[in-house]
């Protein structure tokens, strides 16, 4: 069977065993609901799903699990699942996904989500898939893996998130893995910055674990205050990869190695360390195994840099659903990577750790050529491109003149604004972005067939549409969304696709957005 609850609040509820808010052994959809102070004897304090689940738009907030290991919230078992726009905080665990036997569970996907001060993992992964994109998951704190932890022939992927301020009172506090032949870990344009651990502040591997186009940055562990990479020939399976990253910034309270202690590593067109260590203070190797291309910061490096002159060390909003590490103009990381790297191909990602419109390959050195920098962010700062005209305001001019110039194929420069040469619809989806930033208070992007930017698709656009339908105007205003210089039935098919749909900021619950998450690490 199947459990749908749309718009309603679940709290106060009691369960000696699974599910304290939710318990369901079927299909399973909350949406734009409130599941909180609920308390359950094992798993789930506030949903347990046995099958498919959708979590979209919501909050799940101060629930308990009396279990004395499984305390997740949300544990999802066996089932795919999707959990989105919402924001997991202040129970005594995040989400679980995770099965009893050899990879039978579901893939699980985190999306634009925040998982936060929560009491204990804030996402655990067995025997199941996991994929968190464009989230956040900070403030949560465990024994091992304050914010997220991988036990047992688990696949986890990272895309575009930011893992911070997590604790972990042993070892991990970001990340601990514990290494399984069968584990993949993979950390693609995300930051980890401002976990603390005994052991690995940033990350504690034991297992295969692959980091590209990231940051691992403030991190402090009495030993190992970045990363802390283990090999036992017995039982794990210990190699690390790192390419186009920067690992700087992190601190080993008790003398060990401050950015990372490593056994077999490959590491490639990447940045260590900083001028106030030497490279043995930064890296303790184990095996004299190639190291690629690094860059060393250190006092004793090829590039002895300060640490502020090679990154922001707060955490910041620099645009996108997530805070981030800025670089500093003129550091060692801008425009250090493979040159002949291209975005968006061979796995290089298009955009780095914002999103649109920063595209992950820009110029952002005085020397002609845009090449990679090393990090989850590109040296380009937060965009004010969408004022056009100059009124310090991005509005139905801006986007009528955008509209314009694509329609009639002008490759003016001032409106390309993801910097790829052309002046296309990839420009004017970067315009609903960049405007959605500056103007909505939760920085989400205008949605497609907004004819008069209110933040939401409705009556009033259609009517728009209507009066303007099969004339000959390239303009937003005129329901021309698609840009071909008339308002036809194309333009009636964009609106009707996303009629109703409404930005984050008209939506009452799940509008606290990843970032608000972080809010008490701004200061």
């Amino acid at each position: 069977g199947a459990l749908t609850i749309v718009e309603s609040v679940v709290t106060g509820n009691r369960s000696s065993g699974l599910g304290g808010g939710i318990g369901s052994f079927g299909t399973t959809n909350v949406i734009r609901s409130t599941v909180s102070d609920n308390t359950s004897g094992a798993s789930g304090s506030a949903i347990f799903s046995d099958g498919s689940l959708l979590i979209a738009d919501s909050e799940i907030g101060d629930n308990d699990s009396l279990h004395p290991v499984e305390r997740a919230s949300v544990f999802s078992s066996g089932g795919s699942g999707t959990i989105i726009r919402t924001t997991i905080a202040r129970n005594s665990g995040g989400v679980w996904n995770a099965s009893d036997s050899s990879f039978n569970g579901g893939t699980l996907s985190l999306l634009d989500s925040a998982i936060a001060d929560n009491a204990g993992t804030g996402v655990f992964a067995r025997f199941s898939e996991t994929v968190v994109r464009d989230s956040t998951i900070s403030g949560n704190s465990a024994a091992y893996g304050g914010g997220l932890r991988v036990a047992r022939e688990a696949h986890l992927s990272i895309h575009n998130s930011t893992v911070a301020g997590n604790t972990a009172s042993s070892k991990g506090g970001g990340l601990h893995t514990l290494g399984d032949l069968n584990d993949v870990i993979s950390i693609t344009n995300s930051t980890i910055s401002q976990n603390t651990a005994q052991e690995g502040g940033g990350v504690y591997s034991q297992g295969e674990i692959d980091i590209n186009y990231s940051t691992i940055s403030g991190n402090v562990a009495s030993y190992a205050g970045g990363i802390a990479q283990k090999f036992d020939f017995d039982a794990y399976y210990g190699f690390l990869t790192i390419r186009h990253s920067v690992i700087s910034g992190n601190v080993a309270t008790s003398g060990g190695p401050n950015e990372m202690e490593t056994e077999f590593r490959y590491l490639d067109s990447s940045l260590v360390g900083h001028a106030s260590q030497t490279r043995a203070d930064a890296i303790n190797a184990g095996f004299d195994v190639p190291l690629g291309s690094p860059q060393l910061a250190t006092s004793d490096g090829g590039v002895p840099t300060p640490l502020d002159e090679i990154l922001d060390t707060k955490l910041a909003d620099n645009g996108g659903p997530t805070l981030t590490h800025a670089l500093i103009p003129g550091s060692p990381a801008v425009d250090a990577g493979d040159p002949n790297v291209v975005a968006g191909v061979g796995g290089v990602p298009l955009h780095d750790q914002r999103g649109l419109p920063f595209t992950r390959v820009f110029d952002g050195d005085t020397v002609p050529g845009a090449r990679i920098d090393l990090g989850a962010v590109e040296l380009r700062p937060l965009p004010e491109t969408c004022d056009f005209d100059g009124d310090a305001a991005c509005d139905l001019t801006d986007i009528d003149a955008l509209v314009l110039a694509i329609a009639a194929r002008l490759h003016d420069p001032s409106f390309d604004l993801t910097a790829d040469g052309l002046v296309d619809l990839a420009d004017r989806d970067a315009w609903l972005a960049e405007a959605g930033a500056m103007n909505l208070p939760t920085g989400s992007a205008y949605p497609l067939g907004d004819a008069n930017l209110d933040g939401r698709v409705d009556g009033q656009d259609f009517i728009t549409w209507d009066q303007h339908k099969f004339t000959f105007t390239a303009a937003w205003s005129r329901a021309d969304f698609n840009a071909d210089g008339q308002t036809d039935g194309q333009d009636f098919v964009i609106w009707n696709s996303f009629k109703f749909q409404e930005s984050d900021d008209d939506q009452e619950i799940g509008a606290r957005r990843a970032s608000r998450g972080m809010a008490g690490l701004l200061g």
